[in-house]
Protein backbone atom coordinates (compact mmCIF):
# COMPACT_ATOMS: atom_id res chain seq x y z
CA UNK A 1 0.00 0.00 0.00
CA UNK A 2 2.77 2.47 1.13
CA UNK A 3 4.52 1.87 -2.42
CA UNK A 4 1.27 2.77 -4.37
CA UNK A 5 0.89 5.63 -2.16
CA UNK A 6 4.15 6.93 -2.71
CA UNK A 7 3.69 6.27 -6.60
CA UNK A 8 0.49 8.74 -6.54
CA UNK A 9 2.14 10.74 -4.76
CA UNK A 10 5.49 10.78 -6.97
CA UNK A 11 3.27 11.16 -9.79
CA UNK A 12 0.99 13.75 -9.46
CA UNK A 13 4.28 16.23 -8.08
CA UNK A 14 5.40 15.14 -11.39
CA UNK A 15 2.75 16.36 -13.22
CA UNK A 16 2.45 19.39 -11.30
CA UNK A 17 5.86 20.22 -12.40
CA UNK A 18 5.49 19.74 -15.71
CA UNK A 19 2.68 21.96 -15.83
CA UNK A 20 4.38 24.82 -14.13
CA UNK A 21 6.87 24.68 -15.99
CA UNK A 22 5.44 24.56 -19.53
CA UNK A 23 3.44 27.42 -18.57
CA UNK A 24 6.46 29.56 -17.42
CA UNK A 25 7.78 28.37 -20.89
CA UNK A 26 4.95 29.75 -22.34
CA UNK A 27 4.78 33.14 -20.99
CA UNK A 28 8.37 33.90 -21.20
CA UNK A 29 8.23 32.92 -24.63
CA UNK A 30 4.94 35.29 -24.93
CA UNK A 31 6.98 37.81 -23.06
CA UNK A 32 9.52 37.72 -25.92
CA UNK A 33 7.27 38.09 -28.67
CA UNK A 34 5.44 40.54 -27.60
CA UNK A 35 9.21 42.63 -26.66
CA UNK A 36 10.00 41.92 -30.23
CA UNK A 37 6.59 43.47 -31.61
CA UNK A 38 6.92 46.24 -29.56
CA UNK A 39 10.75 46.98 -30.43
CA UNK A 40 9.96 46.69 -34.14
CA UNK A 41 6.79 48.99 -34.17
CA UNK A 42 8.90 51.69 -32.23
CA UNK A 43 11.69 51.21 -34.55
CA UNK A 44 8.80 52.03 -37.51
CA UNK A 45 7.59 55.12 -36.03
CA UNK A 46 11.16 56.33 -35.25
CA UNK A 47 12.08 55.68 -38.91
CA UNK A 48 8.87 57.64 -39.79
CA UNK A 49 10.07 60.26 -37.83
CA UNK A 50 13.23 60.41 -39.26
CA UNK A 51 12.15 60.30 -42.69
CA UNK A 52 9.06 63.21 -41.65
CA UNK A 53 11.85 65.46 -40.58
CA UNK A 54 14.04 64.80 -43.86
CA UNK A 55 10.98 66.22 -45.82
Amino acid sequence: MDQTVYSQVLITCTTINVVIIISTLTMWIGTKIHDHREKKKQEREEQAKKEEAAQ
